[in-house]
């Protein structure tokens, strides 16, 4: 079996199994957009906001019986300000 689908973002036609997750955490989107800008920190994998609060992005991978790649989810969770300077520093070296 062989999963396909159109891609939302891209408009492109993928073969293979999806992935899906937010681009950023819920906190974000609850900021009016007009100061998001202003109290928020943030990558493809990690966001700060108000300089208090700390997430990271990771993903689950579930297997798929039939599918060669792994149905993945994208998951933000929330750290704590020490949790979120260790990460840094061990990815920085």
């Amino acid at each position: 079996m062989s999963f396909e689908f159109k891609c939302k973002t891209c408009g492109e036609t993928h073969r293979g199994m999806p992935g899906f997750g937010a681009e950023k955490p819920l906190s974000y989107y609850e900021i009016p957009e007009a100061e998001r800008e202003a109290r928020c920190d943030c990558g493809s994998d990690e966001c700060v906001i108000d300089g208090q609060w700390f997430f990271v992005r990771g993903c689950i991978e579930i297997p798929v019986h039939g599918e060669e790649d792994p149905f993945v989810w994208g998951a933000w969770v929330s750290l704590s300000k020490e949790a979120s300077s260790n990460g840094v520093n061990v990815s920085a070296q």
